[in-house]
């Protein structure tokens, strides 16, 4: 299997035994969070760790991503500069070799003057 499959196979797992665990865990507790009280199930308080815990990871997978791309984008981008860089050089050794032929060319023309 490949590495995303295993991954949704994980995430199904891991949200089945969430489901489960919520309706097992009935249970009345207190839930705080800085001055907001509530009075709720266990399994409400495993539901909502697991949803935050779901966003910090998608958000940390959109972080990844994005940051893939821009790697991407500077690569080609490398790429393009050094294809240009090779054209150059190219064209360099053209123009010096042209020079070369120009002046043995103008040797030739007086050797055979004299």
């Amino acid at each position: 299997m490949s590495r995303q499959m295993w991954g949704k196979v994980i995430q199904i797992l891991a949200l089945a035994l969430i489901v489960l665990l919520f309706y097992q865990n009935q249970a009345p507790c207190d839930l705080t969070f800085v001055a907001f009280g509530v009075r709720a199930s266990a399994g409400v308080a495993l539901l909502i760790g697991y949803l935050l815990c779901l966003a910090a990871s998608g958000a940390a997978a959109f972080l990844s991503a994005s940051q893939g791309k821009q790697n991407e984008k500077r690569l080609e981008k490398w790429q393009n500069q050094d294809a240009k860089l090779l054209v150059e050089v190219q064209s360099d050794k053209e123009k010096q070799l042209e020079a070369k032929i120009a002046t043995l060319e103008a040797a030739l023309k007086r050797a055979l003057k004299k």
